[in-house]
């Protein structure tokens, strides 16, 4: 049985038309989604603020250290916070002092250097801490190389954060 030319328009647009409310429908419903999103609620504001606050304190906070106990050192707070504020310590109490102790990092000698360099002149601060005991830092030191490093090598100096 052949169809006419009549059905099989009426059979094209029929499709069309089911396509057509059919990709409305998904409009519409994408569309509500968007308006949703368009509402900003308070809290939200809040919070943002809130955490730009605590942003702009870390980084006061970082530039403090690296200026007043580091030197000045040359490096940029999310360097301070990946290689230095991660290092893994142990920290010993004894009853006038409490000993932080910074594990040396084989796959990071340049910061390992910066901090060997400076405990001793964060040690002649003397910083006290709010239970009354001094405060002292302690930075493992290299493991013995297998072979000596090339002449002229500065690797491990924690030459590369000063200014």
């Amino acid at each position: 049985m052949r169809l006419t030319e009549e059905s099989r328009r009426r059979r094209f647009e029929e499709a069309l038309l089911s396509r057509t409310e059919q990709q409305l429908t998904e409009h519409r419903y994408e569309q509500e989604v968007l308006d949703s999103r368009r509402t900003i609620f308070k809290h939200d504001v809040e919070l943002d603020s809130l955490f730009c606050l605590l942003k702009v304190g870390m980084v006061l906070l970082v530039t403090f250290v690296l200026k007043e106990y580091l030197g000045n050192a040359r490096m940029s707070v999310g360097t301070f916070l990946d290689r230095v504020a991660t290092l893994p310590a142990r920290l010993r109490h004894k009853p006038e002092l409490e000993i932080l102790t910074f594990e040396y990092n084989h796959r990071d000698p340049e910061v390992m250097g910066l901090l060997q360099s400076y405990a001793d002149a964060i040690n002649a601060k003397g910083l006290t801490l709010r239970s009354g005991k001094k405060l002292r830092i302690v930075v493992e030191s290299a493991p013995k190389p297998r072979r000596p490093p090339p002449p002229g090598s500065w690797v491990g100096t924690g030459d590369r954060f000063r200014r």
